[in-house]
């Protein structure tokens, strides 16, 4: 978590990737996006999950989380029931 650095750009964060030091990946904590190439459709990654951590953004994007009955709860919200 050392080696994330802020961008000039507002809630854009580098983070260095975990294999390879010369690498990095742009997070960007507004839309919840990560550079990493499995993660780049708003699926929750190690990258945005260490900006929330380092900087204290709180983030629903890792219901991974939250208690099982939390994610029932907003798997039924999400089809509407």
């Amino acid at each position: 978590m050392d080696a994330i650095q802020k961008t000039h750009v507002d809630n854009e964060f580098l983070v260095s990737s975990t294999k390879d030091a010369n690498s990095f990946y742009i997070v960007n904590s507004e839309i919840k996006v990560c550079s990493y190439p499995v993660r780049m459709t708003g699926a929750p990654c190690k990258y945005q999950e260490a900006v929330s951590m380092k900087y204290h953004l709180s983030t629903f994007n890792f219901i991974l989380s939250l208690t099982s009955n939390d994610c029932i709860i907003y798997a039924y919200i999400a089809l509407g029931k």
